[in-house]
């Protein structure tokens, strides 16, 4: 009976460890998403700087 409680342990250890892994890697695609947002908006604004030079 012990050794089976210890393997249903470990079993839910490496459970646990797996969500870890998968939220982690989530939240580095979200993070990774903001970027390319942000930088997309900073090439906007670029955009809009050169247009106005070259109209002036």
């Amino acid at each position: 009976e012990e050794e089976e409680e210890e393997e249903e342990e470990e079993e839910e250890e490496e459970e646990e460890e797996e969500e870890e892994e998968e939220e982690e890697e989530e939240e580095e695609e979200e993070e990774e998403e903001e970027e390319e947002e942000e930088e997309e908006e900073e090439g906007k604004k670029e955009r809009k700087k050169e247009r106005k030079k070259e109209e002036e």
